[in-house]
């Protein structure tokens, strides 16, 4: 969804952007991880440890 500059934009567009933004943020970092996890395993090196978040 783009936007123009004289557009009067809605408050439900602009969430229904916002939420589209972060669904796209959350697919775009399980990418890189799942990316990350594939160099590590091209390179041989120890796979990321399992810590939890406290």
């Amino acid at each position: 969804m783009a936007f123009s500059e004289h557009q009067q934009l809605q408050p439900e567009d602009l969430l229904r952007f916002i939420t589209q933004q972060q669904e796209q943020i959350i697919q775009l970092k399980e990418q890189v991880e799942l990316l990350e996890a594939e160099i590590r395993r091209l390179k041989k090196l120890p796979a990321k440890p399992d810590i939890k978040p406290m």
